[in-house]
């Protein structure tokens, strides 16, 4: 009965265990060293990788969902975890729509290449680059826009001091973060579409 009624309503059980185990994945990467890879002085996150795969594997929603999950953990890590500039994670406009938004972008990219370029694989390729490198805007913007000031006094900068901190922290981590974003995806991706033939 539970399953007609979420079948019914667009997703199956199957979907919704997916955005559990993607939601799991952040976490663990959330709350673990994983989730942030230093090379160098140049610091990549993985958090935003399991949204991508959500969303390029089953669609807007679950992209959508599993974004969430990843946008309350962030929020949650940023107040068990305290460091000088955590607050701006507090804010949901900074640590959950970006990351929501996230999950539409990906599907979003994917969908429109896959259709017009017929081309899968370059479809995943480019849904992994260009949403990360959104998501970074996205939450650097945000949290720049609404905590310009706060972030000045805090880093002992001035406001243009942070603007261009900011800048170079988008460049520095997310184009790096945009790269392994594609690896890690396109692997997973082929994986999961191997295994769904062999079913």
């Amino acid at each position: 009965m539970i399953q007609q009624r979420i079948q019914r309503r667009g997703m199956s059980t199957g979907q919704l265990t997916l955005v559990g185990m993607l939601g799991a994945i952040s976490a663990v990467l959330g709350f673990t060293p994983i989730g942030f890879i230093t090379i160098g002085a140049i610091s990549v996150t993985t958090m935003h990788i399991p949204v991508i795969i959500g969303a390029v594997l089953e669609g807007p929603m679950i992209g959508m969902m599993t974004g969430l999950l990843f946008g309350i953990i962030s929020m949650v890590r940023a107040f068990i975890i305290p460091l000088p500039t955590s607050f701006i994670f507090w804010n949901p406009i900074v640590a959950i729509v970006p990351r929501v938004l996230l999950g539409y972008i990906s599907y979003q990219v994917y969908y429109l290449v896959r259709t017009k370029l017929k081309k899968e694989n370059t479809a995943v390729v480019l849904a992994a680059f260009l949403a990360t490198l959104a998501h970074t805007v996205m939450v650097l913007g945000s949290a720049y826009l609404i905590y310009h000031d706060k972030l000045a006094e805090k880093l002992t900068l001035s406001v243009q001091g942070v603007k261009l901190l900011f800048t170079g922290i988008a460049i520095q981590n997310g184009i790096p973060e945009a790269i392994l974003s594609v690896f890690v995806t396109v692997a997973v991706y082929k994986a999961a579409k191997k295994v769904r033939r062999v079913r």
